[in-house]
């Protein structure tokens, strides 16, 4: 199953600079996704011919589809939240390792299109791309995008099936990149990956190169800073009902309820008070009804939630997880605005102990917002924990998925 949450706010250019690039960083996953909000929010932005779709999917109930027909484009991007506020920003990585699912409706007849590409920490220029030709082959491409690096894949991906997609992008006019298909490597080598850091990643076909129809689907995204990610699936885990929390007012009926929809929407939100230090936490539905299996190790779990202002100014709001008797979240206030935005946190470990999450941990967990402004209030419309797991033997599952 997919985990996903969504970023309300989505705008149409090319550029991914949402926020300062962030350096308080551990070695680890640091994003997740999995479209499972049903909604773009997740996305960092979007452009172009995109749907996030429940037709074609390998996990849970919805993956990306980006679509565009010829000379069209379509795309969406991720980077990583904030670690101090929850905002979207870039990775800012000299190294970056990602891992996502691919699956092809329609090749390109002609030569050949991108379907990926990682991005300069300026959130415009480009690292590395990847392309698929109209045979199945793989292609990568140096940071200008027309010089390709290396050979095409000796190996051809079909249509009509899920693969296992991972890439290691390094930063320098010599640097080393990677691209494995379900975990055996296609390609290889060293190139020009620019001397900029990494920033964002981006799916689909953001740049026409041969004016050929595509039908790309995309599902499960993890990104790490320090080597391959090491998952099974991401799942979503929503509320069920309030929890210890309950200070922030609902726009209608019961509070958990006005933020626990799948797809996202924002006609329902909790509101805040006006008291600093008020806070709204939801119970979260348990782990075996999210579909986190029971032999699962939790390698991270994701916080996120749609956020607005109240009115015509910025309210101050930060993220609240409990688990057991510890209260934990964002560092400094996040700026809710006129536009709706997602924010996150990621806990690679249970902040109750410390150490690695157990799932009876994660059962009882509760999820939600903190006030901080006295002047102007904010809306949390959803909140939802993302949760990348992997099971006791991930080859097993591997030949089940590829078989």
């Amino acid at each position: 199953m997919v985990i996903a949450i969504y970023s309300i706010n989505i705008w149409n250019s090319n550029s991914y600079n949402c926020n300062s690039k962030d350096t308080n960083i551990t070695m680890a996953i640091i994003n997740i996704c999995g479209y499972e909000f049903g909604h773009r929010i997740e996305c960092f932005n979007v452009g172009g011919t995109y749907d996030i779709q429940s037709t074609i999917k390998r996990t849970g109930n919805y993956a990306m589809r980006i679509n565009p027909s010829g000379a069209g484009t379509g795309y969406s991007s991720h980077g990583m939240w904030s670690t101090t506020t929850g905002a979207r920003t870039a990775f800012n990585l000299a190294t970056v390792y990602i891992t996502f699912y691919f699956y092809v409706g329609t090749l390109p007849a002609l030569a050949s299109e991108e379907f990926f590409r990682v991005i300069e920490t300026g959130g415009t220029n480009i690292k590395m791309t990847l392309r698929v030709k109209s045979d199945g082959k793989i292609q990568a491409y140096a940071y200008d995008g027309i010089t390709q690096l290396g050979s095409d894949s000796a190996s051809s991906i079909s249509t009509s099936t899920w693969y296992k997609i991972s890439v290691k992008c390094g930063t320098g006019s010599s640097a080393s990149y990677e691209v494995k298909v379900n975990d055996s490597t296609w390609l290889s080598g060293t190139g020009n990956l620019s001397t900029t850091n990494a920033g964002y990643i981006a799916f689909g076909k953001q740049t026409n190169r041969n004016s050929q129809t595509v039908d790309f689907y995309y599902d499960d995204l993890c990104i790490d800073n320090s080597e391959y990610p090491n998952y099974t699936g991401i799942n979503l885990m929503r509320p069920d009902s309030d929890g210890t929390y309950t200070a922030w007012t609902a726009s209608s009926g019961q509070k958990w309820d006005c933020v626990d929809d799948i797809p996202y929407n924002n006609t329902q939100y909790v509101e805040s008070t006006l008291v600093s230090g008020d806070s709204y936490t939801a119970n979260m539905i348990s782990t075996s009804s999210a579909g986190i299996p029971s032999n699962a190790q939790i390698m991270g779990v994701l916080q996120l939630m749609g956020v607005k202002r109240s009115s015509t100014s910025n309210g101050a709001v930060r993220t609240r997880l409990r688990s057991g008797t510890t209260n934990s979240g964002t560092t400094s206030n996040y700026a809710t605005t006129g536009t709706e935005y997602c924010i996150g946190i990621m806990f690679l470990t249970d902040p109750n102990t410390g150490s690695a999450w157990t799932l009876s941990a994660l059962d009882n967990v509760e999820a939600g917002i903190v006030e901080y402004s006295t002047t102007y209030k904010s809306r949390m419309y959803g909140v939802y924990l993302n949760v990348a797991y992997k099971i006791a033997n991930q080859n097993i599952v591997r030949n089940i998925l590829f078989a």
